[in-house]
């Protein structure tokens, strides 16, 4: 019998240097991450991630974590004493990362051929979610719940993934389809994952059937990213031209705020979450509008999103609307609030703190339409805000 703290000691050791002893230098390494290809499927993009703080290697496609043991119980088709035995004789060397071109690290979308490959996941997921079958039928439901109309899922392109695959090349986990669009490129696919698809912790590796905290390491399991996103400000083109603009805090409730306030002004929100990793792109799509009002959950993670737009290079436009009840917009809704007249009622309180009275502020409509016309949408919206001035 192996005693534990013999196990403890081998499985102590550097899972890097196990599987660099196996398969050769990492071929990437990023934010203490390294990267093989996976042995036990055909691997053309290194989905093999090491994370070397936790000392675990983890494959999405393949569902599946090592340590050292594990490891080479799995590669060198061994039991777990003939394993713990060659793990003991072995001499690892030291990690190294393959002498690949060196990327730029700017912000940019994806590869062309990442958005190709993209765009039929996109496709092809979105035929899935309107399929005449009781498996979609239910994913509409729970979106129908969540107060969101088939126009606007169509508008969006939401779709679902039925099961984990790999479509195009691409490793899509099971769950509703997010994609993000810039302009012409697809910057990525976002995956709200469902109860009823068991799934393993991106972290530990435990298996799952409900979304939320891991039960083992408490990390957080409700979205998954198609790998080779990059992070994206989605409804970027419901921006152009508003007066005010809604900062949302994540997809669904974005999609909600437009559906229920797209007269209102254009909503956004960050494929990360509330402000996190914002890009300095970013803000030049918030040049134009005169208040961004942000509509984020009332909770730590909301207060900092909002935090974080004050930082940023704006003149004070950022104004904050607490939702009035429930955690978010979506809540809200679910609760039977009107989103449309809350929206707008912060609207018009953050437009009118611009201005000393009524007056002040119709002159200024007045001189903004001397010089931008209808159909323009800026001054569609001027217009609406004169009539609701002058009580016509």
């Amino acid at each position: 019998m192996i005693p534990q703290s013999e196990i403890d000691r081998l499985n102590a050791l550097d899972i890097a240097g196990v599987i660099a002893h196996d398969l050769g230098p990492a071929l990437r390494e990023r934010n203490g991450h390294v990267y093989f290809r996976c042995p036990f499927h055909d691997d053309h993009d290194p989905s093999l991630d090491v994370h070397r703080a936790k000392n675990t290697a983890f494959c999405n496609p393949c569902g599946r974590s090592w340590k050292p043991i594990k490891w080479v119980m799995d590669y060198e088709r061994v039991d777990f004493r003939e394993a713990c035995r060659r793990l003991g004789a072995a001499d690892l060397p030291a990690v190294t990362v393959a002498d690949l071109p060196k990327l730029d690290k700017s912000y940019r979308p994806p590869t062309l051929q990442w958005q190709h490959a993209a765009a039929r996941v996109v496709d092809e997921c979105e035929a899935n979610l309107w399929a005449n079958n009781p498996k979609a039928q239910r994913v509409r439901d729970y979106l129908a719940r969540r107060g969101l109309q088939p126009l606007t899922l169509r508008q969006w392109r939401v779709g679902y993934n039925p099961k984990s695959m790999e479509i195009a090349g691409l490793w899509v986990w099971a769950g509703i389809t997010l994609p993000a669009f810039m302009g012409c490129d697809l910057w990525g696919i976002k995956i709200r994952l469902l109860p009823e698809h068991p799934y393993r912790c991106v972290a530990c590796g435990e298996h799952l059937t409900m979304t939320g905290p891991c039960p083992k390491c408490g990390k957080r399991n409700k979205y998954r990213q198609v790998k080779g996103s990059e992070p994206a400000l989605y409804g970027v083109h419901t921006l152009a031209d508003r007066r005010v603009v809604f900062a949302c805090e994540g997809e669904f409730d974005c999609m909600l705020a437009y559906q229920e306030g797209k007269l209102l002004g254009g909503v956004f929100t960050t494929t990360n979450g509330a402000g996190k990793d914002w890009q300095p792109e970013w803000t030049s799509y918030l040049l134009d509008a005169e208040r961004i009002i942000t509509l984020y959950d009332n909770d730590a993670a909301g207060e900092r999103g909002a935090d974080k737009l004050n930082t940023l290079p704006l003149g004070g436009r950022v104004f904050t609307a607490r939702v009035p009840a429930g955690k978010d917009v979506t809540d809200y809704h679910f609760r039977g609030g009107n989103v449309y007249q809350w929206m707008r009622a912060a609207r018009w309180e953050a437009l009118s703190s611009l201005f000393a009275d009524d007056a002040a502020h119709a002159a200024y409509i007045r001189s903004r339409l001397e010089h931008v016309q209808p159909p323009h949408q800026l001054a569609i919206d001027l217009l609406g805000d004169l009539d609701e001035l002058e009580g016509t």
